[in-house]
């Protein structure tokens, strides 16, 4: 997974459960606007009333559902993105001398060494680490994983505004605008 489609699973889930709560909020909202008509009995007031407070339940436990979800979908990227992260001693390439040798190095000397590993995540971190730590800056191709994990943390974020936006009218529209 990448961040493109770990982003595009959290709004599938999160537009699903929208959809599920949306849907509870127009019959909450068709129910209050029975009670209020005058057209029923104190009896009937009460029954309606009783549909309400149970479709109200539904709503908070869609919402609670459709959070924890969404929410699994995050931290199992973030599990992989850690997973990936791991350094592995047998993926070390001889590239790793050039880095210990004392020489400066220049940054097409860096990109040099990532495009030669591109496949090889350990020596790509590795690489990075270095080149961060010298202030050489390879440019957006390289991504160090810590923008990743920041993407994560961004995503629990605007999941947590979300959860107040969505059973409003206007829902779809900031799940939209959060995630574009």
């Amino acid at each position: 997974m990448n961040d493109v489609t770990f982003s595009a699973a959290v709004v599938d889930s999160l537009t699903e459960t929208t959809d599920k709560v949306q849907g509870l909020v127009k019959k909450a909202a068709e129910i209050d606007t029975e009670i209020k008509s005058g057209k029923y009995s104190p009896a009937g007031v009460t029954e309606l009333r009783n549909r309400a407070y149970s479709i109200r339940r539904e709503i908070d436990t869609a919402k609670e559902a459709g959070f924890t979800a969404a929410r699994a979908i995050v931290n199992g990227y973030a599990a992989e993105i850690e997973k990936a992260d791991r350094l592995d001693p047998a993926e070390i390439t001889d590239d790793v001398k050039l880095l210990t040798a004392g020489v400066p190095l220049l940054k097409r000397d860096i990109i040099g060494m990532l495009e030669r590993n591109a496949d090889n995540r350990t020596m790509t971190q590795v690489i990075l680490r270095y080149a961060k730590e010298h202030n050489i800056e390879v440019g957006a191709a390289y991504v160090d994983t810590s923008e990743h994990a920041r993407n994560v943390e961004n995503v629990n974020g605007i999941i947590s505004i979300y959860e107040r936006w969505i059973d409003k009218d206007n829902a779809y529209e900031m799940l939209k605008k959060m995630f574009s």
